[in-house]
């Protein structure tokens, strides 16, 4: 039979009540014909199809394209009621793109959801999982936002390199950026995040890269400049930093009665208070070392403290022989030395030598600041 061709402007062709259709088919048939072009008036729509719509399907066609107040839908599917391949809707001041596996658009399978409204957002979702991949050598990137790391707040964000750098391992954070000032400084940026981290007493430990961590401990905070006491932070260990939880930190106190310092004495712990000390706890550090008299020496020159560790001196002020003692607090600041590591098992004991001019100073306290690896 021959093929035919139709226009038609008056009442409904068929049940789906189109009017002013263009319609083309191979067959003979209006019932069965193949292609049409047509302004559905009841529901207000321009269709380009690939068979009859039906009234259950006035909105929906069958291998072809559809214009509607709901946006456009491209269909690829014979004739299901609300079977759809593709759909492009907008919504308010929001956009939808909709690919839709199932009868009806309940079953949806796969959305591309652009907001604007409320919280500005884009949304992807599916079923199934959602894999990205990148071409050869590129990243998925979150450039643009200021801090990202810091708003990485709930169990599915992801995060970005910069976050997992400062997540805690064993207890310890990554930190950047820092710039190394001196043996015992450095600056950072002069905020209330890093003022936070970098606050008194906080435990820090540097290195070169991939080298061996250096422990210290902050002891003042000025304007973005950091000062620290500890193992010194030199030019060959300034390339990573981390700062560690406060729990890390741990003092030892000591206390001598009575006059102390009647001669070189390299055990005092041993000698005037007639015990011994050992380190029980995991890897640790000892940062710094504080002392204070009640009574100086009543002449010129004053005695010097020092702790040892396994016999060897920590401080390395006054050729090892530590710093002066004074009725103020002394602290050492970066004149501490490799034998400042603590194994379970290491003996600690106190050191004072000779240098008093009346050996009368008296009434000794000191306290071992200690940082746990």
């Amino acid at each position: 039979m021959a093929d035919n061709a139709l226009i038609d402007t008056g009442p409904a062709v068929s049940a789906g009540g189109n009017n002013y259709a263009i319609q083309y088919n191979a067959g003979g048939s209006l019932v069965g014909n193949e292609t049409n072009f047509y302004w559905n008036y009841t529901s207000q729509q321009m269709c380009i199809g690939h068979s009859t719509p039906a009234a259950s399907t006035a909105l929906h066609i069958s291998r072809g394209m559809e214009f509607s107040a709901y946006g456009i839908m491209v269909e690829n599917t014979f004739a299901v009621a609300g079977q759809a391949d593709i759909w492009l809707r907008a919504q308010g001041n929001d956009m939808h793109l909709w690919y839709n596996g199932t009868a009806g658009y309940i079953g949806v399978i796969g959305q591309l959801q652009f907001q604007q409204s409320g919280s500005p957002r884009m949304t992807l979702w599916t079923l199934g999982g959602v894999s990205v991949t990148p071409a050869v050598g590129q990243t998925l990137n979150v450039s643009g936002t200021t801090d990202y790391e810091d708003v990485v707040l709930g169990d599915d964000d992801i995060p970005n390199k910069k976050y997992v750098d400062g997540q805690s391992t064993n207890g310890w954070c990554g930190v950047t950026p820092f710039t190394r000032t001196s043996d015992s400084t450095f600056d950072t940026d002069n905020n209330a995040k890093m003022q936070a981290i970098f606050t008194v007493g906080r435990p820090i430990r540097y290195r070169a890269t991939a080298g061996t961590w250096r422990y210290g401990i902050v002891t003042q905070w000025s304007a973005g400049s950091v000062t620290i006491a500890g193992y010194p932070l030199t030019a060959s260990d300034d390339d990573e930093m981390q700062y560690g939880e406060m729990s890390k930190v741990e003092t030892l106190w000591f206390s001598i009665n009575g006059e102390f310092a009647d001669g070189a004495d390299a055990n005092l712990l041993l000698n005037d208070l007639n015990s011994y000390r050992k380190w029980i706890g995991g890897p640790a550090y000892c940062v710094m070392i504080s002392h204070r008299v009640v009574v100086q020496d009543t002449g010129a020159n004053q005695p010097r403290i020092n702790a040892r560790i396994n016999a060897a001196p920590v401080g390395t002020a006054n050729s090892n022989a530590g710093r002066d003692v004074s009725t103020s607090w002394v602290d050492t600041v970066v004149d501490i030395s490799g034998g400042y590591a603590l194994l379970q098992g290491s003996s600690i004991d106190l050191a004072t030598d000779a240098n008093g001019s009346n050996n009368d100073a008296s009434d000794l306290s000191v306290g071992l600041t200690i940082v746990k690896e």
